[in-house]
């Protein structure tokens, strides 16, 4: 069974000059395809949590979250979701970040947001594919991305879905993979 890059890149195959610029378009598709794989870990594992929608809000936080996982019988209330039935939030990217000490400072500062409020939850940050550089002297965001979440954020843990060299996809991730990383993040 393909990974998540490979069912995003199904979507968009041949269409690249049609798409050109819509990464907000491509982070929902991404978002949305997430979603639904996380959802079917959660019922096939029959476990007593269920997925938010997409940018889903916590009370107490004035942050926007990509996905929740929350206990299963939490309750959205005017729009967001109390902080004690988080499970996991979830970041996602379509291709990483570009400015990683400036982009994790971000994502760190709504995290430990919620973080303040509940201490109980982890925190997801998942790539559907990082660009890894060719020659050592160049900058490996992957590597950076995962030092600085890793100091910024308790209970991180981050999964690149697929690492490339350019267009050649040199590391990829399977269906199980993905289902081992969701299950560790949420126990």
């Amino acid at each position: 069974m393909n990974n998540l890059f490979y069912k995003f890149q199904e979507i968009f195959e041949e269409k690249s000059d049609e798409y050109k610029g819509y990464s907000k378009y491509k982070g929902k598709v991404a978002n949305e395809l997430l979603r639904n794989e996380v959802s079917n870990i959660i019922k096939k594992n029959n476990l007593p949590l269920k997925v938010s929608e997409i940018n889903a809000f916590v009370v107490g936080s004035k942050y926007e979250y990509d996905l929740l996982i929350l206990k299963e019988n939490s309750l959205c209330n005017n729009f967001a979701y109390n902080y004690e039935d988080v499970k996991a939030i979830i970041e996602c990217k379509v291709n990483g970040l570009y400015d990683p000490v400036k982009n994790t400072d971000s994502i760190a500062k709504a995290v430990n947001e919620v973080r303040r409020l509940n201490k109980d939850f982890s925190f997801g940050y998942i790539t559907f594919s990082e660009v890894v550089p060719k020659y050592k002297t160049s900058v490996h965001y992957w590597n950076l991305t995962e030092k600085f979440l890793k100091e910024k954020v308790i209970g991180s843990h981050l999964f690149a879905i697929t690492l490339r060299t350019g267009n050649q996809v040199i590391k990829t991730t399977t269906t199980e993979d993905f289902e081992k990383f969701i299950l560790k993040l949420i126990n």
